[in-house]
């Protein structure tokens, strides 16, 4: 069985690439798991997260930390942010079930935005919670 934090993320990934506000933010459909090398700025990535079994003796579920990152050469923080808006209007129309999954609960945690000097370019990181169970 494949484990849900990918099909989770491939959910995303679809909803976010089918996005025409999306890429046309982007200019692109920039949106990577790993960046390839000649990918130009603004772009989206899946950042960091975390998994964790929230399993019962009757429920399969879990909870996902999912950060995603756009990265802007802008000046300022214009840009990043107006992306970050426009993924979370997107998110809004993840399948409530995917696979054999249901998304129980989504939620905007955080947007944190820094200022990486030494590419010098804003990173805003969206930071979500999103919790599932095995659909029965």
């Amino acid at each position: 069985m494949v484990h849900p934090a990918i099909l989770l993320q491939a959910e995303i990934y679809s909803v976010l690439a089918a996005s025409t506000n999306l890429i046309n933010a982007l200019g692109s459909s920039a949106i990577f798991d790993d960046v390839p090398k000649n990918a130009k700025p603004p772009y989206v990535t899946f950042g960091d997260t975390l998994h964790f079994d929230w399993s019962t003796g009757t429920e399969t579920g879990f909870e996902h930390q999912i950060a995603l990152d756009v990265w802007s050469a802008r000046r300022g923080r214009k840009e990043a942010l107006n992306i970050i808006q426009i993924i979370q209007n997107e998110l809004e129309n993840l399948s409530e079930t995917f696979d054999d999954y249901v998304i129980v609960n989504l939620t905007h945690e955080s947007t944190e935005i820094v200022k990486d000097a030494d590419r010098d370019l804003f990173r805003a990181t969206l930071n979500l919670r999103i919790t599932t169970e095995l659909a029965t």
